[in-house]
């Protein structure tokens, strides 16, 4: 989750402070009529301003690094040859007549996907709890990493009285693709 920082507030709140400031300054300057000061005043008031439009400019910067963040860090984890070979070994469990390895390609899509949402820092005790913690902004497939994650899920638990069919297996795996294609697995 991201912390959410009201500019329009921060940026009122500032000026209140260097209005009064200014208004105290003002009148300690015109009793004593020290007219360089008011000048020393102003140069600080205008440096503290562009101060504030380079911070803002530099947070807006690094939110969208943390958006790119993700992809950049599974380059570099994940060798492109292990990514193909494990994208590779899904597809052929799909392609085998065996609804057992149907359910094998489901789970190590499952897995995969885990592995992906754990190497871009989101924190939670497994995928369920993970999902739950990602910002739906930050994710353009989360609905249908819910929805991959609960078939897989139906596997698991259910075991063998849960039938797949290969259309639904194929479906399935479409999802984790698009999730894949998001996040520059494959």
């Amino acid at each position: 989750m991201k912390p959410w920082i009201n500019l329009e507030y921060l940026y009122k709140k500032i000026a209140e402070l260097l209005y009064i400031i200014y208004k105290v300054l003002a009148t300690f300057f015109e009793t004593f009529n020290f007219p360089s000061i008011k000048i020393i005043s102003i140069t600080i008031s205008i440096i503290a301003t562009l101060g504030i439009i380079y911070i803002t400019i530099r947070i807006i910067q690094l939110n969208r690094k943390e958006i790119k963040q993700p992809v950049d860090i599974l380059s570099k984890e994940i060798p492109p040859e292990e990514r193909h070979n494990r994208w590779n070994a899904i597809h052929k469990h799909l392609k085998s007549p065996n609804e057992v390895e149907w359910r094998m390609a489901i789970m190590e899509a499952d897995n995969i996907l885990d592995e992906i949402i754990k190497k871009i820092g989101v924190s939670g005790e497994n995928l369920g709890e993970r999902l739950k913690n990602i910002e739906p902004s930050d994710f353009n497939n989360l609905q249908s990493a819910w929805d991959a994650h609960k078939v897989r899920n139906r596997i698991a638990h259910e075991g063998m009285k849960f039938h797949i069919t290969r259309e639904e297996a194929a479906r399935v795996i479409g999802l984790y693709e698009k999730i894949f294609k998001e996040f520059k697995f494959i």
